[in-house]
Parts: C-alpha cells; structure tokens; sequence
C-alpha cells in the first residue's frame, strides 16, 4: 500500500519520484518506465489503427461518389472484368484482366516510357477530364509512382485542372482524389489486394438495386458509393497495419531515448561542486528520470486525442519540463534531501577532515 501510495504521489510530487527512485527496488523504475512507454504511446497507435482508406472522402466526396459510379456501369456496359486472383509463384493476391478487352473498351492512350497505356476518361459539363482510370499490368511499384507523377505534369504543363485518378496494376491499387474546384490533388489511397477475397470482382462494386425512379437511382448510387469506400478501406489495410507498427515502434524509440537522455541530464545537472546530490550515481539518475515519466505520459495519453496536431511531440516536450523543473527544484544546490523516518537518511557529500 505504501509503494502503491508512493506512485500516485509521484505522478504530481518531484520529491516522491526522487525517494521513489533512490529507496524502491530497481525494478520499480523499469516498471514504471514501460508503463509510460505504453501510455505515451496510446494515441499513436489508436490513431493510426483507426485511419481508413475512405478516410480521404470522409467529409467530402468531391464528386468521387458520381465518377465512381460512371467507372463501374462503364465496366459492366463494355464487360470489362477486373478479377483478384491468387499468383502462386508470388504467393499474393493480384489483379488481373483481359487486357485486350481492356484495350478495346477504353481506346484512349497515355504514353509512358515509350509504352500506350488505355485509359478510361469521364469528361464533366465543361468537356474537361475530371477521372482517369489506369490498368497498367504488372508495372512495378518504383514506375507507378513515376507514372503518377508524369500524370500531373501533363496536366499542369497543359494549364488544365488535374483529374483525380484511378491507378490499377497486378499487385497494387491507388486512388488520387482530386478537388475539381481547385484543380488539386487532396489525398490518397494506397494498397494493394491481400484483404480482397480470391475471386472477387471490381465490376460488383456495381450496385444491383433496381434504379428507374429517383429514390431507387439515390440509393442505387449510394450503395455503389458504399461499395468503393469499403474497397478503399481493403486495399489500405495492409498498409494500415504496417504503418501503425512501424510509427509505433520508431516512436517508443524516439521516447524511451528522450527518458535516457533526461536521466543522463539528472546526472550531469547535479555534478556541481556544491551540489548536495552529486553523489547520485548514473544509474540512480536513470531511475529518477523513469519515475519522472510517468505523470508527462499519463498527459500525453489523455491530451494526444484532444491535440491531435502534436501528439508525436507532446511527451518530448512534457517529460523535458518536468525533468528540468525537478532538476532545479528539487535536486538544485540549494535544495539539501530531508531525511524520511521510513527510510536511510540520503548522504551528502561531506568535506575531507583535515590533516592533524
């Protein structure tokens, strides 16, 4: 009960980490250390296991919902088939076509690397390419991002608003949304086809709900709508999942050497001539700076949700306040250790007896 008390003092009582520190097992401080590891960490990884493919036209379709739509009864019209099969020889679910079909249906050409790629095209009201669609094979990853890139300066070179894209190869699926008021890219999505079930068919993104009046065509189109932002969500999940990992475990990095660094700046900060706690020795420094943590990780789990523009910095800059104002406030030269009734009386340093 007294540990359990000392802890929660802790969370707000400099002095109460310090004796924690110094008087409680050395395991208490690694405990402690990864409990604020976890907690710091909290909102990361929430917010990235959250994110979803859809998540670009969460609060705006720019009018993706509609060219959409127009891509899958193109699809359907001219029995186009986009069908995710399984490579055996890759060991992963790719995308295939009957790409002279493909060629056929769509007979409008971008030429990339001295390769025509057939592209479907929707026009808006102004005659203007508001969608283009891609099947490019299999186009490695390193050349679809060129592509991509050749895209938007083509239409930039031309003076014409950027089309959002639908970019399709064996192995990978990308979405570039494109605002037609500002004639910007505003966000993407990336993936590729491991969640999508053997078999499946781009063409059933189609919804099959009867649309002859104007409330059947509404929900005909929003079901299609659906469709798409749950594709979106499918292909992204790998990648989620990966992205969610890796920013977690490079910010546990960043973080658990932010708590060694102030713990080396404990020791340093108190080797002061003058200094009643220059007797510290490094790795009781180390084990202030674990205790100290704790109440700059507790803040960061809760305020990163709330603050979401800073949560990979908060516990940087909270856990270097509180170490700096225990630094100057509690182990500052002017600051001699009281002693506890319940625990050793903390030594200083003493000066040398003189010679008789």
């Amino acid at each position: 009960m007294k540990n359990f008390k000392l802890i929660l003092k802790s969370l707000f009582s400099n002095n109460a980490a310090v004796e924690g520190a110094r008087h409680r097992p050395w395991y208490f401080a690694v405990i402690m250390f990864f409990v604020s590891m976890v907690l710091a960490l909290v909102p990361i990884f929430v917010t990235n296991v959250s994110k979803r493919g859809s998540d670009v036209v969460k609060n705006y379709s720019y009018n993706m919902d509609n060219l959409s739509l127009r891509f899958s009864e193109e699809l359907k019209n001219k029995n186009v088939e986009l069908e995710v099969s399984y490579n055996e020889a890759e060991k992963k679910n790719i995308l295939i076509t009957d790409q002279s079909a493909w060629d056929a249906a769509f007979p409008e050409t971008y030429k990339f690397k001295d390769v025509d790629y057939h592209v479907y095209v929707h026009k808006n009201e102004a005659a203007q390419n508001d969608l283009l669609a891609y099947y490019l094979g299999a186009m490695l990853s390193s050349d679809l991002s060129d592509f991509a890139k050749s895209v938007e300066q083509f239409y930039k070179d031309s003076n014409t608003n950027l089309p959002s894209l639908i970019i399709m190869t064996d192995s990978q699926f990308v979405v570039y949304v494109c605002n037609p008021q500002r004639g910007a890219t505003i966000g993407s999505v990336v993936g590729d086809y491991q969640s999508t079930k053997v078999g499946w068919k781009l063409n059933q993104l189609l919804s099959e709900k009867p649309h002859a009046t104007a409330d059947e065509y509404a929900e005909y189109r929003a079901e299609t709508w659906n469709n798409w932002k749950s594709f979106y969500d499918e292909v992204y999940n790998k990648n989620r999942i990966t992205g969610t990992w890796t920013t977690t475990l490079i910010m546990l990095g960043i973080d658990a050497a932010l708590v060694f660094f102030m713990g080396l700046m404990v020791f340093i900060l108190t080797r002061g001539k003058n200094n009643p706690f220059r007797i510290y020795t490094f790795w009781e420094s180390m084990k202030v700076a674990m205790w100290a943590a704790n109440m700059p990780a507790v803040l960061t789990c809760g305020l990163g949700f709330l603050i979401t523009g800073f949560m990979q910095v908060l516990f940087a800059l909270l856990i270097g306040v509180r170490v700096m104002w225990l630094t100057m406030k509690t182990l500052g030269p002017n600051n001699a250790p009281t002693p506890s009734s319940n625990y050793k009386e903390v030594k200083t340093v003493t000066a040398k007896p003189s010679k008789k």
